[in-house]
């Protein structure tokens, strides 16, 4: 709705709002839900009921989602999700066990569902941080609350054969503090140390379930050690190098990056190291090896996006030179 339609929205009389709602009701289920959470916003009970309601019916059902339906799907557990976190601030305990419900019922809903574009599972992921914000809240709020927050977050990260849990741990900063988070982190460590005592062939779902967890709190955190100790023992390969040169990224130490990006990475990832310590130059101020990478590249593949990328900084003087070798080198 553009910004002339809004206006004229807002010049309708009462009466013609009312048959304007009227009019459009039953003509989709998703708008009849919006419709209807407006009626009971200012009840608490009843707009709890009517979302507990949604959920029972998404749960129940049998119905097989196909690909082509998905992505209204997803629009209809984002909408709940919406509607839910409406309740944090005035009924936080509510609030969590509306999301707790709605994420109980994910396994059987991915199960019935073609989620080949991941729609659907992506709306169930973003839902783990309404969890952890309606449990902070609750937590906070001085209600009566006997729940052991740090087991209810390591039960969920542990029972996670979805992958909906995955960033659970690490925004559970709010709820759990920062002495809880370390107090697993130790945990998770132990457990790692163990876990590479045993000699285990193949794929250890207790070594990854460990590790998964001592990054998700380095996370919470932004602790660069804490997320290099989760390989603490073992040679990290490119893909697990790429994440932690992402990581050191993220919290902004360029120089904790390069050590990670040293020596030669093999295949497809020398690509990947090559933008990654572009990043870190940039990040570092380390201009010289950021000219002389850039150059590198452009050299060895004389694409536009290259030469642009090497334009940015070299000195003015240069760049008139750089454009007119530019189609001879294409």
């Amino acid at each position: 709705m553009n910004d002339e339609q809004v206006t004229q929205l807002e010049q309708l009389s009462h009466e013609q709002l009312c048959e304007l709602v009227i009019s459009v009701y039953g003509i989709d289920q998703q708008i009849d839900q919006s419709i209807e959470t407006a009626l009971l916003v200012n009840d608490t009970d009843a707009l709890g009921k009517h979302i507990k309601k949604r959920i029972q019916t998404i749960g129940r059902s049998r119905r097989f989602i196909g690909y082509a339906e998905s992505n209204s799907f997803s629009v209809t557990v984002n909408l709940l999700l919406v509607d839910i976190e409406k309740l944090v601030p005035d009924a936080p305990k509510l609030a969590y066990t509306l999301v707790d419900s709605l994420m109980n019922i994910h396994g059987k809903v991915l199960d019935r569902c073609d989620d080949s574009n991941g729609s659907v599972g992506d709306e169930f992921r973003s839902a783990a941080s309404v969890w952890v914000k309606a449990a902070a809240a609750w937590k906070n709020s001085g209600l009566s609350c006997k729940k052991d927050w740090a087991q209810e977050v390591v039960d969920r990260h542990s029972n996670n054969d979805y992958g909906m849990w995955d960033d659970l741990i690490a925004q559970s900063l709010p709820l759990l503090g920062e002495g809880t988070l370390r107090a697993l982190a130790t945990q998770f460590e132990a457990e790692l140390v163990n876990r590479q005592q045993k000699v285990v062939k193949g794929y250890d779902a207790a070594t990854a379930e460990a590790r998964s967890g001592l990054e998700g709190v380095a996370e919470a955190l932004s602790d660069i050690q804490l997320y290099e100790r989760a390989y603490i023992g073992t040679e990290p390969n490119e893909l697990q190098k790429e994440d932690i040169v992402k990581f050191c990224l993220s919290v902004g130490d360029g120089e904790a990056a390069l050590k990670w990006l040293e020596g030669t990475w093999s295949g497809r990832f020398v690509r990947i190291q090559q933008t990654l310590l572009d990043k870190a130059y940039q990040l570092t101020g380390r201009e010289s090896e950021l000219l002389s990478l850039r150059n590198a590249t452009y050299r060895k593949a004389p694409s536009s996006e290259n030469l642009q990328a090497l334009l940015e900084i070299v000195p003015e003087q240069e760049q008139h030179k750089l454009k007119a070798n530019a189609s001879r080198l294409a």
